[in-house]
């Protein structure tokens, strides 16, 4: 069986939630150098995946399945994810203070998976041919495969804006 985009993406989601739950297991057992370790993996797997939802499944979603609104919501989260995660690698934060940021991460990044996963994607499913969500999770994984050595070294990404719908102008008769 071929792996669709959804099919793709809840598997991103799920090793980012994995990998958040080992972090949260560290530092309950208080191993905060191996809970800084694992976030950097983490941060990594994120801003990795964020970069290739920008690129190439946002825009097809905006455009194919008609989704604007929806895709600039989901981008306006990932602005969030992405400070976060910035504040987490160089913000500084005494350790107390970082593990509620990670706590913080965490939930943004949960309800985030959420919005996509009871919004996006069923609508999106409806829009797009199985030829296309195939090809939209093949791109995905090559964007993913191409952004991760970087993405450990990225603290801060300009997020390009998803492309847009054709603007649509209105004109008023005289009366």
């Amino acid at each position: 069986m071929t792996t669709t985009i959804f099919d793709a993406l809840r598997q991103s989601h799920r090793d980012v939630e994995e990998l958040f739950g080992d972090v949260q297991n560290a530092i309950a057992t208080e191993q905060i150098e191996l809970a800084k370790m694992l976030f950097q993996l983490v941060s990594v797997k994120l801003t990795a995946t964020m970069s290739a939802e920008h690129s190439v499944v946002y825009p097809r979603f905006a455009r194919e399945a008609d989704l604007l609104d929806e895709v600039t919501t989901a981008l306006l989260e990932h602005s969030g994810i992405s400070r976060m995660i910035d504040l987490l690698r160089v913000g500084g934060l005494r350790t107390d203070e970082w593990c509620e940021a990670v706590a913080q991460l965490g939930q943004l990044v949960a309800d985030h998976t959420d919005c996509e996963e009871c919004a996006l994607f069923p609508i999106a499913g409806l829009a797009l041919s199985s030829t296309a969500s195939r090809q939209i999770a093949d791109e995905y994984r090559a964007h993913v495969r191409m952004v991760s050595p970087i993405a450990g070294a990225s603290i801060t990404w300009e997020v390009p804006p998803p492309e847009l719908a054709p603007m649509v102008v209105v004109r008023f008769k005289a009366a």
